[in-house]
This record gives C-alpha cells, structure tokens and sequence, in this order.
C-alpha cells in the first residue's frame, strides 16, 4: 500500500482548485466523511490561528461540493448510520416497540395508505370520514396536504436521510400520537 502526504500553499492563488483536486480522487472521496484537521501543537494554533481556519474552511466547502457531486450511494450506508445514531436518544426515550404493538395490535381491520400526487386532492373529503375507521399510512410527502384538511395518520414514514426531508416534521404538534418511521 502507498500512502502519501499531500503539501498545499496555503497562500496560492489555486488554492481551492488543488484542493478540489485532491478530494475529488475516488480513492480520497470514500474517506471524506473522516476529515478532521489536526493541530499538533498550541504554537501553531496560536500564531497561525486565521490561517488555519481559513484552510479548514475551505476543505470543508470543498468537501460539501465533492460530495453533492459524487454519487451519493457510495455515502449512503454511512448517511443512514449516522442518522440511526442521531435518532437513537429519542428511539429509547419513546414509546418501546412491543408496546407500540400490544396497544395497537387488531386494533383495526383495515388500512389506507396516502402518498402525494394529482388525486390526493380530490380524497381528501373521503379519507377525512373515514379517518376513524382504519390505520392511515401517510408519505412524509402528503403530510402537509393531510394537515391542512385535519386528517392526522397513524403512522408517517420518510425513505430520505438527508436533513431537508426532515423539514416535514417540524411544528407538527398534531403528530405527537402518531408513530414517525424514518
């Protein structure tokens, strides 16, 4: 195995052009959720300190676009992981799943399900009477379409890991009986 260490000057007009270069590289894009600058000593922290932010700004903008830019599903194992460990604290302070299922179990016989799309508008009147009378499965994606006509689902789910799907669940105080699956 070859490793090598990469030398930048910090002072070049291309700086950021070298930089993307480098994190750009497959075998160097795998790893970037790893970066970390490292500072072995006080001396340089003390004396360099706007430097040093600056470059760590710069590899950290530069990592965003690589990122955005590469194809997300060699990340997306490490997306999802990151995610299970973030939600982990309210997964243990809620609701333990065997009661979730002795309290809900045969409860009803039927299911809906709602996900957005050109005729949920028009169903909304039908799933609103017949709320009551069976579990509603809902997309995260019809959830403000279900709120603004006070249809509240049981259970909500979101298949996307990144940080803007979860703009759906913000404010949602109407959705504190409902389970969310992410």
């Amino acid at each position: 195995k070859i490793y090598k260490i990469v030398l930048f000057d910090c002072v070049a007009e291309d700086l950021e052009i070298q930089i993307a270069m480098i994190f750009d590289q497959q075998s160097i894009l795998e790893y970037l959720s790893l970066y970390e600058i490292l500072i072995n000593a006080s001396y340089y922290l003390h004396f360099y300190e706007k430097q040093i932010l600056f470059l760590n700004e710069i590899c950290l903008k530069t990592i965003g676009v690589a990122v955005r830019n590469a194809d997300i599903s060699c990340f997306l194992p490490l997306l999802v992981h990151g995610q299970f460990l973030q939600n982990i604290p309210s997964m243990l302070g809620s609701i333990p799943f065997q009661r979730i299922l002795s309290e809900r179990k045969n409860k009803f016989e039927n299911a809906i399900v709602v996900s957005a799309g050109p005729s949920l508008t028009k169903q909304l009147p039908l799933l609103k009477a017949y709320q009551d009378k069976a579990v509603v499965f809902c997309a995260d994606g019809a959830l403000s379409m279900l709120e603004k006509e006070g249809v509240v689902p049981d259970y909500v789910t979101n298949l996307d890991c990144r940080d803007l799907a979860m703009k759906f669940f913000q404010n949602k105080g109407k959705l504190k009986q409902s389970i969310i699956a992410l």
